[in-house]
Parts: structure tokens; sequence; C-alpha cells
């Protein structure tokens, strides 16, 4: 698990995709075994759900108030995961959400 949070100069500058990236390829060439990565994110965080698609990662669940904030306040919770072979591929697999 790992958390991913900028400090307010470093948004806005490619560093978020950055250090997803090397997250990513780090544990898909480290741990042979892993066949895909999961993350989670609220759904008004626009800019990480920016990231995780640019990064490959597909929307894969939708959460509604799984994301308890620290104001109080629930929110949708969204579900991201990219497949190794995405990774290799540099591609993505697109979900069927009507299979």
């Amino acid at each position: 698990m790992f958390d991913i949070r900028l400090a307010d100069n470093s948004r806005s500058k490619g560093c978020g995709s950055v250090a997803l990236k090397q997250i990513v390829d780090y544990v898909f060439n480290n741990y042979p075994n892993k066949k895909r990565i999961e993350a989670t994110t609220r759904n008004d965080n626009k800019a990480m759900r920016r990231v995780l698609e640019k990064c490959l990662f597909v929307k894969e669940a939708h959460y509604r108030k799984g994301w308890s904030g620290q104001d109080g306040k629930d929110y949708d919770a969204i579900g991201y995961g990219i497949l190794k072979e995405d990774w290799e591929l540099g591609s993505v697999t697109e979900l069927d959400w009507n299979a």
C-alpha cells in the first residue's frame, strides 16, 4: 500500500505521474507474481484521477460514500486498476461494464 500526497508547490508539475510510474515499474519489475495493482481515490480528487488514467489505470469501481473525509463528510470512492499486461504493452484493456 502507498499513499501519494504532494505539497502545494509541487502540484500541476507532473510529479504525481512520475511518482506513480516509478511505483508501478518497481512493483512489476521486482515482483513477477504481481498481475495487477489497484488504487482508490475520492471522486472529487480530479487531479489524482487524471494521474491514474495517464498512467494506464482503468476505472473499475465506484463506491458510493466509500471514503470518510477528515471534514466529517462521506465521499464516493473510485477504484482503479492496472494490469501487468497493459503496463508491458503500454496500452489499456477497456472494461466491459455490460459483461
